[in-house]
């Protein structure tokens, strides 16, 4: 497993880590984020209005129900602090190490979400080592857009929080209008900004309409519940 520490001082990414991350796809830190950074986004997740207003449930295969909640734009909250800080730019995660390799799989819809082509999938595992990475409060896993990765469902008593920051090029913008956002500046701000941030103003998010969203089917009647 291509694992890493971070101390109090920050994680340094450097030219080592990144050849790794290019051979096995994906690395991950640990205590990237401390006990008081994690109750605080905690503390947002669970207490905002609008993210439970915005928030829809989406099945998998098996039918079992995820609750999302997706947005286009950062925000000036305390999860857009996440998603901006220097040391940023889920409990167990199932990666197939070197599976970017392959290029991007055609995805398929599975239960109501989007997902790659299984029959691909069964064949590359058995070119490719599956890997469970098991992650603690705080911990965080970097991957490449193309690494085949995937979690189970959560059959224990206890709420799994998995907070997904998405980046792409500014190069790799969308040709045509798209339910994703076109590109738009990313201005960083400082790892102290996660502490800082007191808003819990979402005005700035534009969150996601699961109705427009050709990639994802949500399940009829649960926006805006909480779970």
């Amino acid at each position: 497993m291509t694992e890493y520490s971070s101390s109090p001082s920050g994680f340094v990414f450097d030219l080592r880590n990144e050849e790794r991350l290019l051979e096995s796809g994906y690395i991950m830190i640990r205590n990237l984020l401390d006990e008081e950074e994690v109750s605080k986004i905690r503390q947002s997740l669970e207490t905002s209005e609008e993210l439970q207003k915005n928030a829809f449930g989406v099945a998998d295969e098996n039918g079992k129900a995820s609750k999302l909640v997706i947005w286009k734009h950062p925000g000036n909250d305390v999860t857009g602090m996440l998603g901006r800080c220097e040391k940023v730019v889920s409990t167990c995660e199932k990666i197939i190490r070197g599976s970017h390799k392959c290029g991007r799989i055609e995805h398929k819809k599975v239960g109501g979400q989007t997902g790659a082509d299984i029959e691909r999938v069964e064949l590359i595992k058995k070119k490719f080592p599956l890997e469970h990475v098991e992650m603690n409060p705080g911990d965080a896993l970097f991957f490449h857009s193309n690494l085949l990765h995937a979690s189970n469902a959560n059959n224990s008593d206890l709420r799994r929080w998995t907070l997904l920051s998405c980046y792409c090029k500014a190069s790799n913008d969308t040709v045509t209008p798209h339910c994703l956002p076109s590109y738009t500046p990313l201005r960083k701000v400082p790892d102290s900004a996660i502490r800082e941030c007191t808003s819990l103003d979402c005005s700035g998010k534009e969150f996601m309409d699961p109705e427009k969203d050709v990639n994802i089917k949500s399940t009829s009647g649960d926006k805006g519940k909480s779970s």
